[in-house]
């Protein structure tokens, strides 16, 4: 069937999920349907249809009240440059405007210059790097660290995410401590230089992604870092803050490469949206 001359946009259920897998999977991203879930549960999922099947993707994920992240814009190859990624953009900040919600995302240079027109400012920059789990382990004893299945471990956990990002999202981080359980860790107080510190993941279609890395300094984040990465195997990804340069060069000595960049940026934003200082490596840029 043809693609509506309108454009017209609507709002996905979990009926379209198979489609949404595709587009992912198409993209060569990292997605999994847990991620997906996440979206079209906790946030609204826009497609563009052609006949019964979603050809395109947007989402927006509501933190808080006063921002919501955008993400997971997608166009099924055999439908681009037909203005579908824009129509879904603009579906997307048309319901932001609606709520009095500012708009955040995590840009990739090559949509950079069309958030700007939109409005975006930039702010944070960012790297994916990539690498391989397993190898060194933290110098620190396992009992410096606290899982985050135990409650109070987890509580605190969110409270330095939320402190970070301006924002609770406590269903997100539940779902990634249950998804990877061996990347999600806190800082034990007491005894150590190490405290302040949270570190959690997730399975991914292509790598293990790990992230929001949470801490007062670097030798902390690094700490849960290797901590993570020795109990896991396979492929990872991060996606650091560009300023954390001892977490760089450590990953760069653990022979992680870089993949590519992301510019966080917002959109009618009334106030500083959460306090970086802590931040090392993000949820993902569908996550921010």
């Amino acid at each position: 069937m043809a693609l509506t001359s309108q454009l017209a946009t609507t709002t996905l259920d979990e009926s379209y999920l198979p489609d949404l897998m595709a587009l992912s999977r198409e993209a060569g991203w990292n997605q999994v349907e847990n991620d997906w879930h996440l979206f079209l549960t906790q946030g609204r999922v826009f497609g563009v249809l052609d006949g019964d099947n979603a050809v395109g993707s947007a989402a927006i994920l509501p933190y808080g009240a006063d921002f919501a992240w955008i993400g997971m814009v997608l166009v099924r190859g055999t439908h681009r440059k037909r203005g579908v990624g824009t129509r879904l953009l603009e579906r997307c900040l048309k319901e932001l405007d609606r709520d009095g919600r500012a708009a955040c995302l995590d840009a990739t240079p090559a949509g950079e210059p069309l958030y700007r027109s939109l409005g975006f400012e930039g702010s944070l920059r960012l790297t994916r790097w990539q690498g391989e789990a397993g190898g060194v382990t933290s110098d620190l004893p396992d009992s410096d660290f606290l899982p985050l299945s135990q409650p109070e471990a987890f509580e605190a956990a969110v409270a330095l995410d939320a402190a970070a990002l301006g924002a609770e999202r406590r269903p997100l981080l539940s779902c990634f401590a249950r998804r990877l359980p061996e990347a999600a860790w806190m800082t034990a107080s007491g005894g150590t230089a190490h405290k302040g510190g949270a570190i959690l993941g997730r399975n991914g279609d292509l790598a293990s992604q790990i992230g929001p890395l949470l801490a007062e300094n670097e030798e902390t984040a690094i700490a849960l870092l290797d901590s993570a990465l020795a109990r896991l195997s396979g492929r990872v990804f991060l996606d650091v803050v560009d300023a954390r340069q001892q977490v760089v060069d450590h990953l760069q000595a653990r022979g992680f490469t870089q993949q590519r960049p992301f510019l966080r940026m917002t959109r009618n934003a009334s106030r500083t949206i959460g306090d970086a200082t802590r931040l090392h490596a993000i949820a993902g840029p569908e996550f921010g």
